[in-house]
């Protein structure tokens, strides 16, 4: 589902619900017949603590919160939306006043949808869908399937142990310390993954991406995005068409990329790796004890680099895209 899908349903459910509860700054919820805790709101920070020992729900809300927003108990659901929700045009107009949701209880499937502003989930072990139009999303120590889709802004994901799925437009993304499934599709902005534990499916059509210290698989495809991998213990499989990857091999890697123009580098030396790549109308450059060979239909490069471990493996197919043997 879309970004564009995500907030037209949004706004569905806002205009759909009913069964007001009262409020006030600090509002307990019993835990009795809840299943997901759903907030769609049009601007506001937005602080998420799972405490697992927890025997209710705390909502917290801020005084501008208080005035703009209500809480609903409905079809085992709380809700938390706009009094007034008007127009779709209308939740894209935001006060100078701060509105700031503090929510801490026991972990449940969680929804939270902003057009602006910011989502602190930490320590939640239940599947949750973090979605903001303009902002930024930060995960910290989630045990849970997650979800965060940002159309501009940034997300962060620390620490994390399970599922991770991050959609954007263009947002700069850093995730650390990742046990799990990490799915990322990024259009621009800067990606960088670090400590990563996990089978990696990376998407960028433009920016940087970063993978670094990190062991599993990569299955990535860019465009003209720059991709690095360095020290990474694994397969590395992927496609590039204009974009420059540069992999240094972990211990044990194979590699195994197709370019159409972009200039793949592959620093392996010591590793003993078997090397077989090949270009149509590119160039490649490898060690001086291997030899290039030339036909009519390129050139190709194939041999063993040199090294006591022997493992791993490299191969690279290009149509016109350089290819670097290090």
């Amino acid at each position: 589902m879309t970004i564009k899908h995500i907030a037209a349903v949004s706004l569905t459910l806002i205009l759909s619900l009913s069964s007001t509860v009262a409020m006030s700054a600090v509002n307990e919820v019993p835990l009795t017949d809840v299943e997901k805790i759903v907030i769609s709101v049009n601007e506001a920070q937005v602080n998420v603590v799972g405490n697992p020992q927890g025997k209710s729900f705390r909502l917290t809300l801020s005084e501008g919160a208080q005035e703009e927003f209500l809480i609903e108990k409905r079809d085992k659901q709380i809700r938390l939306v706009l009094k007034n929700q008007g127009s779709k045009e209308e939740l894209g107009k935001f006060s100078n006043k701060k509105r700031t949701i503090e929510l801490s209880g026991p972990s449940i499937p969680l929804e939270i949808h902003l057009f602006e502003g910011q989502i602190n989930l930490t320590k939640w072990s239940k599947d949750a869908l973090a979605h903001v139009q303009k902002g930024k999303v930060i995960l910290k120590e989630n045990s849970g399937a997650v979800t965060a889709h940002v159309q501009k802004g940034d997300v962060q994901a620390l620490d994390h142990q399970g599922k991770l799925t991050i959609d954007s437009y263009s947002a700069n993304t850093l995730v650390r310390n990742l046990n799990g499934d990490l799915n990322l599709e990024n259009f621009s902005g800067d990606s960088t993954i670090d400590k990563a534990k996990g089978a990696l499916s990376l998407n960028q059509s433009q920016g940087n991406l970063k993978v670094t210290a990190s062991s599993g698989s990569i299955n990535f495809e860019i465009g003209k995005a720059q991709m690095q991998s360095s020290g990474f213990a694994g397969r590395v499989e992927g496609q590039t068409q204009d974009g420059a990857v540069t992999i240094t091999m972990g211990s044990e890697s194979d590699v195994r990329v197709r370019s159409q123009t972009g200039k793949v580098t592959v620093s392996a030396a010591g590793t003993g790796a078997y090397v077989n790549v090949a270009t149509v109308e590119g160039d490649i450059f490898g060690p001086n004890y291997m030899k290039v060979s030339r036909d009519a239909s390129g050139k190709s490069l194939r041999g063993r680099l040199r090294g006591d471990a022997q493992k791993g493996n490299i191969s690279v197919r290009s149509q016109e895209g350089a290819i670097v043997i290090r």
